[in-house]
């Protein structure tokens, strides 16, 4: 399974984290692409072709780790993942690279 990491398009200070959003705001944001927690309160967020893990407790959330569960629902110009970042402005980083993913 290969995973992205989900970081906020605000550049900071070399070693510290932007703020992505609050847990609600993201939340929110999620919705509109059908991905939420399974229940209410829960760190880790479905959606298709994809799994996103929120860190427990932080508040507000800095980053991401995201779980590529389907490749075809993933990628391609109209799949998810390119959805996801297009709609809320997040940058989805190779976390082996350190490389963005290409939005188109």
């Amino acid at each position: 399974m290969r995973s992205l990491v989900i970081l906020s398009p605000e550049q900071t200070d070399p070693g510290k984290l932007a703020i992505i959003a609050t847990r609600a705001e993201i939340l929110h944001a999620l919705a509109a692409l059908n991905t939420g927690p399974e229940s209410v309160g829960g760190t880790i967020l479905y959606g298709p072709g994809i799994m996103i893990e929120m860190p427990e407790g932080d508040e507000p959330v800095t980053q991401m780790l995201l779980s590529i569960t389907d490749d075809e629902i993933s990628w391609g110009r109209d799949g998810v993942l390119n959805r996801l970042a297009k709609r809320t402005g997040w940058r989805l980083q190779d976390p082996l690279s350190g490389r963005d993913f290409p939005i188109s």
